[in-house]
Order: C-alpha cells, then sequence, then structure tokens
C-alpha cells in the first residue's frame, strides 16, 4: 500500500445528480394522448401491480449446497431472495445502509451498491449518453486532474434478461490515479440498481472483478413453499 490518503467517494452525490438529470428528461417527454373513451363506457379495470423491489440492506445466511452450508451474502425482496459469495480478497461492511463491500488489502477500494431514484436506462441516445457521462465526470473530486471516462459498454451483463450500461471514469490526485465504474443494471421495469466500484488504479482490476463475481453469481430464489430446494437463476 502506498503512502497516501484514502479517498473515498461515495455514490450520493452521483446518484442525486442522475436522479435530477432522468427527472428533467421524464419531464421533457410528452406523453402520448389516450384516445376518448364513449360516454358511459365502463372503465377497464386494470390489475394492481406489486412491484417486487429488492432491499440493498444485506445480511449473511447460511446456504445449503451439495450437503454443506456456506455463508452467502443476502438481498431480500417481498418475492424473493438473491443469494451470492462473497467475493474474493473483499469483506460486506455491514454498518453500511446499503449493499458496500470493502477490499481487505485496501480501504480505498470498495464496491457500492444502491437502486436508483428514477431509472436512467436505456441510454439510446448519443444526447443521453452524454449526459450521463457528464455527470459522472462532474463527480470527481474538486482538486482532481486528468478527469476523463476512458471506456463505456452497452450491455456488459448480457445476463438474466437485464439490461446494462456501464461507464469508466479516471482521475489524478495528490499524485495518485483512481479509477471509478458505474454499472446501471435494471433488474425490471420497477427497479434500476447503480453499483459503484471505486479504487486506486492498481487495485481497480480486483474491485471490478468483485461486482463481475457479483452480477455474473446473482441467483434469485423464490420465497413460497413451491420454489425449488436450490436457487435459480433469474
Amino acid at each position: 500500500m502506498g503512502a497516501f490518503a484514502p479517498v473515498t467517494i461515495k455514490s450520493s452525490a452521483l446518484i442525486a445528480a442522475l436522479a435530477m438529470l432522468s427527472g428533467v428528461s421524464a419531464h421533457a417527454q410528452k406523453p402520448v394522448p389516450k384516445a376518448a373513451q364513449p360516454a358511459g363506457a365502463p372503465r377497464a379495470v386494470q390489475p394492481k401491480v406489486e412491484p417486487d423491489i429488492l432491499s440493498l440492506k444485506p445480511t449473511i445466511v447460511q446456504f445449503q449446497e451439495d450437503g454443506l452450508f456456506t455463508p452467502k451474502i443476502c438481498l431480500k425482496s417481498p418475492k424473493a431472495r438473491v443469494l451470492f459469495s462473497t467475493p474474493g480478497g473483499f469483506q460486506l461492511d455491514e454498518s453500511a445502509p446499503t449493499l458496500t463491500l470493502v477490499s481487505k488489502q485496501e480501504r480505498a477500494a470498495t464496491v457500492q451498491a444502491v437502486t436508483s431514484r428514477i431509472p436512467i436506462l436505456p441510454l439510446d441516445t448519443g444526447e443521453r449518453r452524454k449526459q450521463v457521462r457528464d455527470t459522472i465526470i462532474a463527480t470527481a473530486p474538486a482538486k482532481a486532474d486528468r478527469v476523463e471516462i476512458v471506456s463505456e459498454s452497452e450491455n456488459p451483463f448480457p445476463i438474466n434478461g437485464w439490461m446494462t450500461f456501464q461507464y469508466t471514469m479516471s482521475y489524478s490526485l495528490y499524485g495518485q490515479t483512481y479509477r471509478k465504474q458505474v454499472v446501471f443494471v435494471r433488474l425490471h421495469p420497477y427497479q434500476e440498481l447503480q453499483f459503484t466500484v471505486h479504487a486506486p488504479d492498481r487495485n481497480f482490476p480486483a474491485a471490478a472483478g468483485a461486482l463481475g463475481s457479483i452480477l455474473n453469481s446473482w441467483y434469485r430464489e423464490p420465497l413460497n413453499a413451491a420454489a425449488p430446494a436450490a436457487p435459480v437463476r433469474d
């Protein structure tokens, strides 16, 4: 570990900025006019949809697999739970309000998840991508230099039917280079997650790999008596 003051960028500023961006975009889209119903025609009753919103406050559970009990990180929703193993070299920050993993080797290397206040995806136009890109760049520390988006990727995790998008930013601060990666994951029409990976440059591959491990081993287990004994993929 080098002798430098660790810098941790919290996701709250990014989430607030992206929520504002999403809100402006949502208001800018004019609603599609609905055809008028004939006078006296009965209104169609729309079934009430209960969104299955996943809580990002994790717990540790003992999960039976191949006759052995192993600890798993667990996230719950009203209808199911999501289980995955803690990535190697990282530990769960149980004091954090949402899912947060911290490297055992470098405490400035973190992986954090929050729910988008307003969904960002789909980023289906160049202008929308630029808006989000500029918003992420603006979250770099005030004294940072050489701030740039070094990569962006559509659908980097083509699994579970998810819509995903990934940005990676690089910047320098006090002679140290950092990277910050933001991955948007649309779980379903009612919930989108934002995963943020932040680490000094030399620790970034391990931190990004930890996020990949989480998403690629993401299992959803229904919470009902008819559920299979082992978790099933979404």
